[in-house]
């Protein structure tokens, strides 16, 4: 039993660590005049989305701007993500390289109707105009469409995550207000950002 809990802990010590380093990038975006938004890092729920390539990019580049999750039972993010809430953009197999503040979010059950609407009036946006997409999802019977706001690069953070969940649901208000304060103390982000800004690679869309 010992063994199991220690195991349990040390799953959970990555998912606030990243919370940790995500907060302190905010406040670094802020003092560098990137975002005005720092203080609702701590009172919105972060989440962890897990991304294959090239929509990764696409959101990144501000070209994608709805992120989409469509599957058979009511699971995360199905009923858990919010308007306001954080995104931090996972590689898959892969860094953690950017976040994005949810800027509306729609939760639908499907049927064939549904299914024709959405793609017909979301294709673009989703970028996916690809039927092979679309087809790969047609059994699904819940979709959770979300709306993207303000996007962040960042620069490359190793995650330690092991298991196989395409979606993690970080923290709640409490504990991101919780992590906030230590993230406060840290300014390892203001140096990474004036290297990381000085080389061009820091976006926000």
């Amino acid at each position: 039993m010992r063994s199991t809990g220690v195991t349990e802990r040390n799953q959970k010590g990555w998912e606030f660590r990243l919370c940790d380093e995500l907060v302190a990038a905010s406040l670094a975006l802020a003092y560098s005049g990137r975002t005005a938004h720092h203080r609702e890092f701590t009172e919105h729920t972060f989440h962890l989305a897990v991304m294959v390539e090239p929509y990764l990019e696409w959101i990144l580049q501000g070209r994608k701007t709805i992120e989409s999750s469509f599957s058979m039972r009511r699971i995360a993010p199905y009923g858990v993500v919010e308007r306001g809430d954080w995104l931090a953009l996972k590689r898959s197999s892969g860094p953690v390289v950017g976040f994005c503040r949810v800027a509306k979010v729609q939760h639908h059950e499907l049927d064939v109707e549904a299914q024709v609407r959405i793609r017909d009036q979301y294709s673009l946006s989703l970028c996916a105009d690809d039927s092979a997409f679309w087809r790969a999802r047609w059994r699904s019977r819940y979709v959770t469409l979300i709306h993207i706001g303000e996007v962040h690069r960042l620069p490359p953070l190793q995650c330690a995550k092991r298991d196989r969940r395409g979606w993690v649901v970080l923290s709640n208000k409490t504990q991101g207000q919780k992590i906030g304060v230590a993230s406060h103390r840290d300014c390892r982000w203001n140096r990474e950002w004036k290297i990381y800004n000085r080389a061009g690679s820091c976006g926000l869309f």
